[in-house]
């Protein structure tokens, strides 16, 4: 019986032993996870991921088998701990897993590679199986192909880039476990008691196995986007064997009256397919209005609540009939504009091939396909939007029949709406594929026309631009009286006025210079009738150009009202400032960052406009001003020829004072502040003998660009002297006065005693 229990008693610690090496890196002799070859630089092997994963699994079933409440307490954990510890194991053989078939499709995508590069070089030198000449049909099938290359493509692209975000996000992942490991490693070596070191411990593994898993992830990512790349290669070649194979077929295109034939005959076949179904959907519609009016006036009778909610929800479901019905129809009719707009894209297409048509019938097919091109985007957005507000209205109507306690008679109705819908829903999926369809048409004749046009020669290049200028000459203005302005009108209008107006002032000139040579008139004399004549000429001809290009005066007509409203309402103030903005722009008597005063306000120039002038004072107050105010009153601009100006600080000193050290003073208080101009340099007036003090002045000059400029530097100086002068112990006078007093005769003196509040005297002490 002893002999037994330590059989037993070894069973277990061998069990523990084993646990401890599975799930703790303390006294494990070799890593928690096997890694496959040299994994750590990333040479993953199909084998040695294998290698692992059997590894691996010995790990997970041993864990699995150790998993007891002892061994739990044993290591300070709960048992949800050790399967959270299996769980994570479980999800590195899971991205082992991923990583055979990321391995595995990369070698398949390197033979594909290969493959496409050998069909890639044997279609530039071979050229198409098939045998020249080519049909229209034959060339869609290839562009269909192609396209959807290039939209794997652009998918692919996505992905790529999606890839890179992802891999970015494992790295970050990775890098954070990455720092908890070493933080809870350098933890550990505190801990010294058990069972709170074998806790600690047993933390620790955990984290080593997801910096593991992590490891792995990052890893597969990398293997992802490998992929993805080669994939991404791949498809660019495959989209240049389409695209050589697209030149070529289009170089040797050739129109086939059979071919037409049979795409005129497919679009009459839907066409007709489609009509029988409008018919249909009519008569359905017909009697969907008629069972919709039925059950309306039974919704109105007297029922009882059960009832009334049921006669609801079949009047709800007559409408939702009424309109898949409608709906029915109008997209029938847009799908039979659609097919007839296809088929005239046909005729077009092989008109075009055959060269039947000119330059100018080709620019306007592209005219009037492009925009119908880009309506079919616009459509298919629109669907798009409807289909997804009617996904919207089938989950809330299958949340209605889920709900338990609606009444059969009303679910029987919320499944016939579902129906409703779902045919809606079908219904735009098929109007959708039709505005596709279009559209895809659309694009390829005009990747057509834009080619022909690549190819089309100079001189007929050339009568293009010309008809395109020609059309714009013709281009309407504005239409007055049924009499239009056209550009042609406008430009010739123009020029007449030009010339006209330069000649009879040339004329005029001449004349008034023979006049004045063969008359008594007075020099004044002249010039008005000058000016009197010159007028009347512009006058002239402009009612001349205008009569010669067929222009009504009544284009002008709202100029004279113009007119008539200002002058009615003040007009006369509005153009003095007018007229006097634009002499200021001319003369620029002030000009935008000028500093002037204007009535005692100093200011910046910030704005010259039409009608006022906008300053700002120091205060950052903005004061309008009317241009007229400018050329009417005194102006001090301060800047006008440059930003130096002459400013200067005045000091009174006391009586006594060495009047050459106040000088000398008052010019070192200047000299050491460098904003303070050298040349002229700064010079000191004795200005004058004040009643309380010898008055001094420095002069100095200075640059400023800003109103308070001027100031801080006035400021700067003055605090530089009042230091010198109380260095020197030069006083600065203040203002007193001294008092002498004569008299000849004594002087009576008379003493009163205060008074109290009541104005008697205080009784005696």
């Amino acid at each position: 019986m002893k002999k037994s229990h330590m059989h037993a008693g070894a069973l277990v610690i061998g069990l523990l032993i084993s646990l401890a090496w599975a799930i703790t890196p303390a006294g494990a002799a070799e890593p928690i996870i096997e890694k496959p070859g040299d994994a750590g630089n990333g040479h993953w092997t199909v084998d040695a991921v294998h290698d692992a994963i059997t590894a691996l699994d010995k790990r997970i079933a041993l864990s699995e088998h150790s998993a007891t409440e002892p061994s739990a307490r044993q290591f300070g954990v709960s048992s949800s701990d050790l399967k959270t510890r299996i769980n994570l194991l479980a999800q590195v053989k899971n991205t082992y897993l991923e990583m055979i078939t990321y391995l595995g499709k990369k070698k398949d995508l390197q033979n594909d590679k290969a493959l496409v590069l050998d069909q890639l070089a044997a279609q530039k030198l071979a050229g198409m199986d098939r045998k020249p000449p080519y049909s229209l049909g034959f060339y869609d099938i290839l562009l269909q192909e192609a396209g959807s290359v290039d939209q794997e493509l652009e998918s692919i692209l996505n992905s790529i880039d999606a890839g890179k975000r992802s891999i970015e996000d494992t790295r970050i992942a990775l890098t954070n476990v990455l720092k908890e490991f070493r933080v809870r490693k350098e933890k550990l070596a505190a801990f010294t008691a058990e069972p709170e070191r074998s806790a600690e411990a047993w933390r620790l593994a955990s984290l080593e196995i997801e910096q593991d898993l992590n490891e792995l992830l990052f890893q597969n990512e990398q293997l992802k986007l490998e992929n993805l790349e080669a994939e991404r290669d791949i498809l660019e070649v495959r989209s240049q064997i389409y695209q050589l194979k697209l030149n070529w077929v289009r170089a040797n295109l050739q129109f086939d009256p059979k071919d037409l034939q049979q795409q005129l005959q497919d679009y009459d076949k839907k066409q007709a397919e489609l009509k029988a179904s409008l018919e249909k959907w009519i008569a359905s519609k017909s009697q969907a209005d008629e069972a919709y009016r039925k059950a309306f006036v039974k919704s109105q009778n007297n029922l009882n609540p059960e009832d009334r909610l049921t006669a609801q929800a079949v009047l709800q479901t007559r409408e939702m009939w009424r309109e898949t019905y409608q709906a029915a129809i109008e997209q029938g009719q847009e799908r039979l504009r659609l097919l007839e707009h296809q088929r005239q894209v046909w005729h077009h297409r092989y008109e075009l091939l055959r060269g039947s048509k000119d330059s100018a019938s080709f620019d306007q097919w592209m005219s009037d396909t492009n925009p119908h091109f880009k309506k079919m985007g616009q459509m298919i957005n629109a669907e798009q939007i409807r289909q997804a507000g009617l996904m919207r209205q089938v989950d809330a109507l299958e949340t209605h029949i889920a709900d338990t306690g609606l009444a059969p008679a009303q679910r029987q109705q919320y499944q016939e709406q579902l129906r409703a819908l779902k045919q809606q829903i079908r219904d735009r999926l098929e109007t959708a594929w039709y505005l596709t369809s279009a559209q895809s048409l659309d694009r390829r004749f005009m990747d057509e026309l834009a080619f022909k046009k690549v190819r089309r020669p100079f001189w007929e290049e050339f009568g293009r631009i010309v008809g395109q200028v020609g059309h714009i000459w013709e281009y309407e203005l504005w239409v007055i009286d049924d009499n239009s302005v056209t550009v042609r009108k406008a430009v010739f209008a123009i020029t007449l006025l030009i010339v006209g107006l330069l000649t009879a002032k040339y004329l005029i000139k001449r004349l008034g210079r023979l006049v004045l040579a063969k008359s008594q008139l007075k020099k004044t004399t002249a010039a008005n009738i000058e000016k009197l004549f010159t007028y009347t000429a512009y006058v002239l001809v402009l009612l001349l150009a205008l009569r010669l290009v067929n222009i009504p005066l009544a284009a002008f007509a709202f100029l004279g009202g113009a007119v008539a409203i200002g002058v009615g309402f003040g007009a006369q103030n509005l153009i003095n400032n007018f007229i006097s903005g634009f002499i200021i722009m001319g003369e620029k008597p002030i000009s935008i960052s000028d500093l002037i005063e204007i009535d005692g306000v100093l200011g910046q120039v910030e704005e010259v406009g039409a009608r006022c002038t906008r300053i700002r004072t120091g205060e950052n107050i903005d004061i309008l001003v009317p241009n007229s105010v400018f050329l009417e009153k005194n102006i001090t601009n301060w800047t006008l020829s440059n930003t130096k100006i002459r400013t200067h600080v005045s000091v009174g000193v006391a009586y006594g004072s060495a009047v050459e050290a106040v000088r000398e003073l008052l010019i070192q208080a200047t000299d050491q502040i460098a904003e303070i101009s050298n040349t002229p340099g700064p010079f000191v007036l004795f200005s004058e003998f004040g009643d309380n003090a010898l008055m001094f002045e420095v002069y100095f000059w200075i640059s400023i660009n800003r109103v308070i400029e001027r100031r801080i530097l006035e400021s700067r100086v003055r605090f530089r002297i009042e230091m010198l002068f109380r260095q020197a112990g030069i006083v600065i006078a203040f203002p007193q006065r001294d008092v002498h007093f004569y008299a000849h005769d004594p002087v009576s003196v008379k003493l009163i005693r205060n008074r109290g509040e009541d104005g008697l005297e205080p009784p005696p002490a």
